[in-house]
């Protein structure tokens, strides 16, 4: 192999193996970053990834997405993504994702673009914490704000590990992966919990704010390996701190909000099949005071 001719990269994402024909350094790393995880699972799709020349169809259509104007469009084979600039073409039927751009937004597209194809081979994407209990993950529930991650940071003190913060995946067979590289914390949520976080921090922009960025490696208490799922607590700011049941109505309300709208009509029909065989799950309602005491609540008081 010639420096001339390098050796194509791969990145092997849970079961999808992405082959890439050259790609920006900074591309790279960012993909690298965002989907590079050590869960070793057999292949079952491979797609090839290169720069193609593509035309901004004009029936593009706005789709929901907070951090930037995102717009899609069906195409022969697939779906094709806008976002400023840039553009990226998910077919299907070939095995492939095409890209024309380089600016920042491609990274936000190959997030969309990536998951679409995950969601197709199976996978459950989940915005949502997670903790271990008896073994296994128990996943919290509940709107940006409801308070997941401060609910983390109480089980943290009772001892109980975290499994995620804010993406994970969920395969067929139920096997949780989460994807989180670290906690992010506003300044006053970090420091009412200071007694369970390091002193190794990053101050970093987060959405339309700056917060402290705390790698995994250095929380003892933030563990993101895989394990089953078990339960889904869904969480409601409450004045008082109670775990009761759950309405079937309101867990498949919590789900969609957790796993996000597809793309494609075929998504959309294969996360409806994946919520409905998830609603055997055992799920509480944790309604939530100001502290939640973890070991009280387990033991029912």
């Amino acid at each position: 192999m010639t420096p001339e001719n390098p050796p194509p990269l791969t990145l092997n994402i849970l079961s999808l193996e992405l082959c890439f024909e050259g790609l920006p350094a900074a591309l790279q790393e960012a993909l690298w970053l965002d989907w590079l995880r050590p869960y070793d699972l057999p292949t079952l799709q491979h797609y090839q990834v290169r720069e193609a020349s593509l035309e901004t169809p004009a029936n593009l259509q706005k789709i929901p997405f907070q951090a930037a104007e995102v717009y899609s469009s069906k195409v022969e084979g697939g779906v094709l993504l806008a976002c400023r600039d840039n553009l990226l073409k998910v077919d299907f039927a070939h095995q492939q994702l095409l890209y024309w751009g380089n600016g920042p937004s491609l990274r936000l597209l190959f997030q969309l673009g990536i998951s679409e194809v995950l969601r197709l081979m199976g996978f459950l994407p989940l915005h949502a914490s997670a903790v271990l209990l008896e073994g296994g993950a128990t996943v919290l529930l509940g709107k940006s704000g409801t308070g997941k991650t401060t609910t983390l940071l109480q089980a943290a003190r009772s001892g109980i590990p975290a499994l995620a913060e804010d993406w994970s995946w969920l395969a067929e067979d139920l096997t949780f992966y989460p994807w989180d590289r670290g906690l992010h914390l506003l300044p006053d949520t970090a420091e009412r919990f200071e007694d369970v976080l390091p002193a190794e921090r990053t101050w970093m922009p987060r959405g339309d704010r700056h917060k402290w960025h705390f790698a995994v490696q250095d929380l003892p208490w933030f563990q993101p390996a895989a394990h089953p799922l078990k339960a889904f607590w869904m969480l409601k700011r409450h004045h008082t701190t109670l775990l009761q049941d759950l309405p079937a109505l309101e867990k498949v309300r919590s789900l969609w909000e957790a796993c996000g709208m597809p793309l494609s009509s075929e998504a959309a029909q294969l996360a409806q099949q994946r919520i409905n065989g998830l609603l055997s799950l055992p799920a509480r309602q944790l309604l939530m005071g100001y502290e939640v005491h973890f070991a009280d609540l387990l033991n029912g008081n």
